[in-house]
């Protein structure tokens, strides 16, 4: 971590990289990787040439190549949503193709040199088994492009200066300066006795403006589900609240047949400033028959539920309360955000319900799963 550090030369570089870091986990991309390290963990290695093998093994295995471009895209649209300039990381893959290491490290003489040699050719298997840094960059320019919507109402923040200067971007904001310059003073001559003559005519009173208004700066923050189930008509007395997942349905054959599904959702927005606009996020499930054409609409609810007791039977109607959003077409393993016209100004509770609208049903991830439920608003500092 020290040595990235060291590469890194903004902190929006050093957000690209956790971004993508994230992404792998969020994907489950190491999920593999750890459960090959844990079994030759338990081959019991004692000698030092055993020690080379396993780092060169564990290291040199890596990610597969696809899923490095899936981190790559969401890892990105991390970066951005947090208000970073994407192209930082265009430009960190590109000094990272710079010093791709040199083949055929020396041979080693001792057991701590068999060691140090085993790391240098974990690096060069890292740069054999990662995609091309230059592919990388190519594709970060596109994404880059592709999130700028996130970024509509304020500037990218880079951060050079506050990462060299160890600053935090909350206590001072610089000015983005080249690393290693600094702003020159201009320098203003002596002034004539012509010019000192001309200084001494008065001048006119210059008119009073208003200056323009500063535009106020906005942030986001994303609050997880805090109670989520959902009931079915098939077994109306039957409480889902700790499963892994959420299904909405209309039905098998007909709207309101036995097997129509209702999601239940609730959020406790806890905002530190004015809210100003909020998007639900969900994730849907990679198992078949989880996609759905049109997965429905999202209702406010008023009444009290509770996710380990809510049950087809005792469950809050929310034909009655308004439509606040729509679900619509969702693909296997996606994850989606859909805009709310909720007003959140001093409010303790959010309730929300996803209701069918036609019998192709859909399956969110819930809170039980690595992927729960979020709202994420952007709002007004205060």
């Amino acid at each position: 971590m020290t040595g990235l550090l060291k590469f890194v030369k903004s902190e929006a570089e050093l957000a690209a990289v956790l971004g993508h870091e994230m992404a792998h986990i969020d994907l489950r991309h190491c999920i593999e990787l750890f459960q090959y390290q844990l079994a030759l963990k338990k081959l019991g290695i004692e000698k030092i040439g055993q020690v080379a093998d396993l780092l060169r093994c564990v290291y040199a295995r890596g990610y597969k190549q696809y899923q490095e471009f899936e981190a790559d895209a969401q890892g990105i649209r991390l970066c951005m949503e947090a208000g970073y300039d994407g192209a930082a990381a265009e430009e960190f893959f590109r000094r990272l193709e710079a010093r791709r290491p040199k083949p055929g490290p020396p041979k080693a003489k001792t057991p701590v040199g068999e060691i140090a040699v085993a790391l240098e050719e974990a690096m060069g298997s890292y740069f054999d088994s990662h995609p091309p840094s230059s592919e990388r960059a190519r594709r970060l320019k596109g994404l880059i492009a592709r999130n700028r919507k996130y970024q509509a109402d304020r500037p990218p923040y880079k951060g050079v200066e506050n990462l060299r200067l160890k600053v935090p971007r909350s206590v001072r904001e610089f000015e983005e300066e080249p690393i290693g310059r600094t702003p020159m003073a201009k320098s203003v001559p002596h002034p004539t006795r012509t010019q000192n003559r001309r200084r001494s005519k008065p001048k006119p009173m210059p008119v009073p403006t208003q200056e323009p208004r500063s535009t106020p700066k906005t942030r986001e923050i994303v609050l997880k589900v805090i109670e989520d189930a959902y009931v079915r008509k098939l077994k109306p007395d039957n409480r889902y609240g700790d499963r892994a997942y959420l299904s909405v349905d209309g039905g098998s054959s007909r709207m309101g047949d036995w097997a129509e599904a209702i999601t239940y959702l609730k959020f406790r927005p806890d905002i530190p400033g004015k809210p100003i606009s909020a998007r639900l996020r969900l994730r849907v499930l990679t198992r078949d028959k989880s996609e759905s054409e049109d997965a429905g609409v999202i209702r406010l609810v008023s009444g009290e539920w509770d996710e380990k007791t809510v049950t087809y039977h005792q469950r809050p109607s929310p034909s009655r309360y308004r439509q606040v959003g729509t679900v619509g077409r969702v693909a296997k393993g996606e994850t989606i955000e859909r805009e709310l016209s909720v007003d959140l100004k001093s409010c303790r509770s959010l309730s929300l319900a996803i209701v069918p609208t036609c019998c192709d049903g859909a399956r969110f991830c819930s809170r039980e799963s690595v992927f729960p439920p979020q709202l994420v608003v952007t709002y007004e500092i205060r």
